[in-house]
């Protein structure tokens, strides 16, 4: 179960943090392309993003929760913290940047100050989230075998001797 856990919550970081990188790649390549149809095309790939990155950041922290009941690893706990701070940038990139920009862009408003400033507060938002996910990839990276092992007791090297059958003690 532990290893099905790390699949899911590999799965949903890569989906969630390759959609990131590939909705920067298309809206830069969209605005260098045709400014006649960017600004009308790119805010509905970010609306459709920000539902998709909602749904795949739930599926991580539920996934990460599983992992960290089944393992109680640290690193599994920086996961889920990395996770579900990323999670809310998310949600308040929808709700609070996106959703206000929808509706300026609406009433023709895009080159207000208003939208300009929603639009760095969005870039600040998102390169926030992306860092973190990077931050996630690494702790990741390090082996979910290593990560997912079941915790070990304070095992004893072979070579050292059990404990009370030293020199004078009564096992010895």
């Amino acid at each position: 179960m532990r290893y099905l856990a790390s699949f899911v919550v590999t799965l949903a970081w890569a989906l969630w943090l390759g959609g990131m990188v590939a909705l920067i790649v298309f809206v830069q390549v969209l605005f260098s392309g045709d400014r006649q149809i960017a600004p009308n095309a790119a805010p509905m790939l970010f609306v459709a993003f920000g539902r998709v990155q909602l749904l795949l950041g739930a599926i991580a922290l539920l996934g990460t929760f599983a992992w960290w009941v089944l393992a109680r690893r640290r690193a599994v706990m920086m996961l889920f913290t990395l996770f579900a701070i990323s999670a809310a940038l998310a949600a308040a990139s929808s709700t609070l940047v996106t959703a206000p920009m929808e509706r300026l862009r609406e009433q023709g408003r895009r080159d207000s100050p208003a939208f300009a400033r929603l639009h760095r507060w969005s870039t600040s938002l998102y390169m926030g989230e992306l860092l973190l996910l990077l931050a996630a990839g690494a702790i990741l990276s390090r082996g979910s075998g290593e990560i997912s092992a079941a915790p070990q007791a304070d095992a004893q090297p072979a070579s050292a001797p059990p404990p009370d059958t030293g020199p004078g003690t009564a096992a010895a």
